[in-house]
């Protein structure tokens, strides 16, 4: 919980709207403890003089919500990161009214579908009568795979995630054209990529052996992550990214711990959370086998609310 919390409270645009009290606008009627206990925190940590917080609200209204975080026991940072935001979502909601968008997500948006939220589509050509047919989502994480080396960096996940295959055999989706199966390809297009974008490592993964964790070292920026190629907006000519958060997983399955580096939106120093422990962190030490979720924020990203 620390580390996902220390990242969050790193993100400018989610503190400010926070700490402003924006929020309060939003929120649904008969909803909010999450949003007000996560408000007093982010306001502790930037605008009190407490040496350490102990994030008691946010622990217990989680608990209550999801008993798997209620009795302290390790939980993936992602599902919980996930879980979080969601929450966050849910109570702070509201009926979009803009036309003006190219593509539009849903009728609901809240400050983290402004955020953090972008869409994908999953593209089938039929390769008997080139039929085209595709399913939108959106996102809120991008869970990339992980190539077997030793050593890869962010862009082979970027091209293993977005890599054309082709569906045959057994895996031959129905073509409502032909009206029968045939071999089709697949490929996930992005149409809208989100102002800061959740880039999740899979680095756990189960097979008929059991569960297991990639220890590879995935290389990545910390400035100008380049998403440009995978999207089709074509406003996105240069659409970059610079980190400024990253999880981390250490150890085993069963006994694993995690920390967090985060860089400092005002000092624009590095630091690493690890428990009760802050400190100062070279940026040449950022890249490790143990980063498992990583925070990027677009270089042309101009907050709004």
């Amino acid at each position: 919980l620390n580390c996902i919390l220390q990242c969050l409270s790193n993100t400018t645009p989610l503190v400010e709207y926070f700490i402003t009290g924006s929020y309060v606008d939003d929120l649904i009627r008969g909803k909010g403890e999450l949003p007000n206990a996560f408000a007093a925190l982010v306001m502790d940590m930037w605008l009190g003089d407490c040496l350490y917080i102990y994030p008691d609200e946010v622990k217990r209204v989680l608990g209550k919500m999801h008993a798997a975080f209620s009795d302290g026991t390790q939980q993936d940072a992602h599902e919980l990161l996930l879980f979080f935001l969601n929450i966050l979502h849910n109570d702070l909601k509201k009926v979009s009214t803009g036309l003006d968008q190219p593509v539009r997500l849903n009728a609901e948006t809240s400050v983290i579908a402004k955020l953090f939220q972008g869409q994908l589509s999953n593209v089938k050509v039929c390769l008997s009568c080139f039929h085209k047919s595709s399913q939108t989502e959106t996102f809120l994480s991008l869970s990339l795979p992980m190539p077997p080396d030793s050593r890869c960096s962010i862009q082979d996940c970027l091209r293993l995630f977005f890599k054309e295959e082709i569906l045959s055999s057994s895996d031959q989706p129905y073509c409502s054209f032909c009206g029968r199966k045939r071999d089709q390809s697949e490929s996930i297009q992005m149409l809208k990529a989100p102002d800061i974008i959740i880039i999740h490592l899979k680095r756990f993964e189960s097979d008929d052996h059991g569960n297991r964790k990639l220890t590879s070292t995935v290389s990545f920026p910390l400035e100008d992550l380049d998403l440009s190629q995978y999207t089709t907006t074509p406003s996105a000519q240069h659409l970059k990214y610079h980190l400024y958060a990253v999880v981390n997983h250490t150890g085993s399955l069963d006994s694993g711990h995690y920390t967090a580096y985060c860089k400092n939106p005002v000092t624009q120093r590095w630091h690493e959370f690890n428990d009760m422990k802050v400190t100062d962190i070279c940026e040449q030490k950022i890249q490790s086998p143990a980063a498992y979720i990583l925070f990027y924020n677009c270089i042309n990203f101009q907050w709004a609310q």
